[in-house]
């Protein structure tokens, strides 16, 4: 059961995650082009707030879990 629970916290993170990345891909495409400073502002939030990334807790226990903190 607990293999089952680990799986499943690997597979939300990494579903996230790739989101993430792909957002961030998109803005590093984009950002040289952009024609105004609201959407180099824009961008800018975008990037540090990582909408994508819910919350560190499934990470932080995972890590705790698999004895890597």
């Amino acid at each position: 059961m607990c293999n089952e629970v680990q799986l499943a916290t690997f597979d939300g993170l990494h579903k996230m995650y790739a989101k993430e990345l792909s957002l961030k891909k998109q803005i590093a495409q984009n950002i040289a082009h952009s024609s105004s400073r609201e959407l180099l502002t824009f961008y800018s939030v975008a990037w540090l707030h990582e909408p994508y990334i819910n919350s560190q807790l499934p990470l932080e226990s995972l890590l705790l879990e698999t004895g890597h903190r």
